[in-house]
């Protein structure tokens, strides 16, 4: 088989294959983490009231209730799993400028503005790694706040990132109910963010020190995935209140964020941290008894179809660039004579 053939194969089984791959975030092994959670926290919070777990059917219904995992929005979001996975394994992924380029060329930058760095003493190296590892997962949450802020707050941005926002239901599917234009733009960001963080640490403490802390880092991920991470996009509103909910985004810090309501837009941008939402005051906090409507809101079209999913934001995005640019350039004012001219001299143009 050639490699051309062979890379057409993966892309094309790639919906199948990351369902049971554990080095992806959708695989069933981080869905069942997901899962369990759900119940340790049933378990945890019904053995402190007194009460006792209820039967299995009952858990059962509750993880998997037929109004959410097969409502119309969640369908088209399981078509927009297969699609999209094919398109950002065989295209976008190709286009993502990655941290690991960043983190050459910050190293490489520094190395040529203060010459070689010799690495920390072995005796701080715990520290060091522990300190870096925290740091570079910092960054990249910040990073993914960014770029979500500006999905939110840039109207050309916006016209791609509604598509996430019209869901009306969530499962862990709506997580690749997006736009490919939104799977280039998050991991530039925080490839930046993170990227940078990786090559000063390579800098001052050395390759190695920023290997490990990069193990440290994926180490935290993976405790993320097997526990909240897939929650945020469920029916099940985890919250996580005072100040743990200023520092870290719960499930229904994410859940208030997709509501319709006026006064949660552009809320809890979070992914990990809640800090930077703390910090720019654009932080809800939840409650965990919070009566949600989920979508767009009644003034906003949604989407049915992935025709429209993929189509409309092109042509809203297209509508606002055009509003950006000057009235008075060159183009303009030739095709407002060309205008004139046809409409005769009464137009004094």
């Amino acid at each position: 088989m050639t490699d051309p053939v062979a890379r057409l194969v993966d892309v094309l089984t790639y919906p199948l294959t990351r369902l049971v791959s554990v080095d992806n975030a959708l695989g069933l092994p981080w869905l069942l983490g997901g899962a369990v959670f759900i119940l340790a926290s049933i378990l945890f919070v019904r053995r402190r009231s007194g009460r006792a777990l209820p039967p299995l059917r009952v858990l059962v219904r509750f993880l998997f209730p037929k109004r959410v995992w097969w409502a119309p929005s969640s369908r088209l979001d399981y078509k927009l799993f297969v699609i999209n996975s094919v398109v950002v394994i065989g295209g976008v992924d190709l286009l993502i400028i990655g941290p690991e380029v960043w983190r050459n060329g910050v190293k490489a930058l520094l190395t040529a503005a203060f010459g070689p760095h010799a690495a920390a003493a072995t005796g701080l190296q715990p520290l060091v790694i522990a300190g870096c590892g925290l740091a570079s997962l910092a960054a990249l949450d910040a990073g993914y706040w960014l770029a979500h802020w500006a999905m939110h707050r840039v109207p050309v941005l916006w016209a791609f990132h509604k598509v996430h926002h019209s869901a009306q239901v969530m499962t862990p599917a709506t997580e690749w109910r997006q736009h490919p234009v939104e799977f280039l733009v998050f991991p530039m960001v925080y490839g930046a963010t993170s990227g940078t963080v990786y090559g000063l640490a390579a800098f001052a403490f050395g390759d190695a020190a920023q290997g490990q802390a990069l193990t440290v880092q994926t180490l935290l991920m993976a405790l993320h995935l097997a526990t909240f991470h897939h929650v945020r996009h469920s029916h099940v509103p985890i919250a996580f209140t005072g100040l743990w909910g200023k520092l870290l985004h719960s499930p229904a810090h994410h859940h208030l964020h997709h509501s319709s309501d006026p006064a949660h837009h552009d809320r809890n941008l979070g992914y990990l941290l809640s800090v930077w939402d703390w910090m720019a005051g654009t932080l809800v906090l939840p409650t965990g008894r919070d009566h949600l409507t989920l979508g767009l809101g009644p003034d906003e079209a949604g989407h049915a179809t992935v025709v429209e999913a993929y189509l409309a934001p092109v042509a809203e995005a297209a509508g606002q660039i055009r509003r950006l640019v000057p009235q008075a350039t060159p183009w303009a004012l030739k095709k407002a004579r060309s205008r004139a001219q046809a409409a005769g001299p009464a137009s004094g143009l």
